[in-house]
């Protein structure tokens, strides 16, 4: 109703259209971090961060960015695929994902506690080696063989590694 009044206004000359637009509502709607980017054939913006972090400091840094950013959690090969390569491209081996089992052993949930349902786990994986890997990392480099390239691995959450923010807005 307000804004037929003042459109009103603004048409009979009672009220200049600069005053109408100032009087508008700023523009609030929420947006990816500047230092999210696009990634071929992935459906979401996403930051590389090449810093080792044990992965409770990853979670918490990506959820710092703001509403709508998490540690990366890829629903399909070719999400999968195209993070793992981009990851790849830096040369490094393993890169924290948004995945995690410390509730109840082998039940993968995303962190903002959601079931993971899309686990292409390496050969052998999970294997909570130790008893004390439940965190998720993706391996991005053939250094332990061609066949767990781009497939997910548990790790000891203390680990350091680099890791993938997502940016779902």
């Amino acid at each position: 109703m307000r804004a037929a009044i003042l459109l009103s206004l603004a048409a009979c000359g009672r009220l200049g259209f600069d005053e109408l637009v100032a009087d508008a509502p700023p523009d609030t709607a929420p947006a990816c971090a500047s230092t999210f980017i696009t990634v071929m054939d992935a459906p979401l913006k996403y930051r590389f961060e090449p810093t080792p972090t044990p992965w409770p400091m990853a979670r918490d840094a990506c959820a710092a960015f703001g509403p709508g950013h998490a540690l990366a959690v890829p629903k399909d090969d070719a999400e999968r695929i195209a993070i793992s390569a981009k990851a790849r491209a830096t040369v490094v081996d393993r890169w924290w994902l948004g995945g995690t089992d410390a509730a109840t052993e082998g039940t993968w949930l995303d962190t903002a506690g959601n079931a993971i349902t899309f686990q292409p786990w390496a050969s052998g994986e999970p294997n909570n080696t130790g008893g004390n890997e439940n965190c998720l990392d993706i391996l991005a480099d053939p250094v332990e063989g061609s066949a767990r390239v781009d497939r997910f691995d548990d790790r000891a959450c203390d680990a350091l590694y680099p890791f993938i923010c997502a940016c779902s807005l």
